[in-house]
């Protein structure tokens, strides 16, 4: 028989190889992404070494104003004073970068995980333009097979998306019935106001 390569017409074989090399695009820049999340990584575990230090300053710095206390010296007193304030300045910056550190590694790996879907439904959606030619144009081939593969994908690339516009969902809160359905009415609100304001973002879901 044919090779199915066979059975696609050039006009969308060009169409196709131009869907390759933007999925190529992709999954170079998703290279990058995954390499970015993985230094930021490292940052985490980089600032929480240092807010651990800062705090074990601030255990060192109120020993020595004990010390200082004790002297009945005023002018060591006051400086070890001073030093414990600057202790524990020093500590809540390095929780906050910390903090900022943990945030910002857990954007990345939204937007990788975004990325990833984003080419998981690129190199689905192109397979089965080919399987659809191959049909069309007399292969065996079984189409379905593929438009599953596809309607997986976007609903893989959907549930990335709201990851990164709404961040994970929280399976974890608890909910009574009564607060579902307030929740509900009040997000109905948000769509319906949407739906009918003229220039206003067309309702998503």
């Amino acid at each position: 028989g044919r090779a199915f390569s066979d059975l696609i017409p050039a006009d969308l074989s060009a169409q196709l190889e131009a869907g390759e090399a933007q999925l190529a695009e992709l999954e170079s820049k998703l290279d990058a992404l995954q390499r970015e999340a993985d230094s930021l990584k490292g940052a985490i575990k980089s600032s929480d070494m240092a807010a651990k230090a800062a705090k074990e300053q601030i255990s060192a710095e109120k020993a020595e104003y004990k010390t200082a206390k004790a002297s009945r010296d005023k002018a060591a007193k006051e400086a070890a004073r001073e030093q414990v304030a600057a202790a524990e300045s020093a500590w809540e910056a390095a929780k906050q970068e910390a903090a900022t550190a943990k945030y910002d590694h857990k954007v990345a790996k939204a937007e990788v995980g975004l990325l990833k879907a984003e080419v998981g439904l690129k190199a689905a959606e192109l397979e089965l333009k080919k399987a659809q030619a191959v049909e069309q144009n007399g292969g065996e081939i079984d189409v379905s097979r593929f438009e599953v593969a596809v309607s997986k994908a976007k609903i893989d690339f959907e549930q990335a998306r709201e990851k990164v516009f709404m961040g994970p969902e929280r399976r974890s809160m608890v909910m009574s019935e009564q607060e579902k359905k307030v929740t509900a009415y009040h997000e109905a609100g948000h769509a319906i106001v949407a739906h009918l304001l003229p220039d206003y973002d067309p309702v998503h879901k």
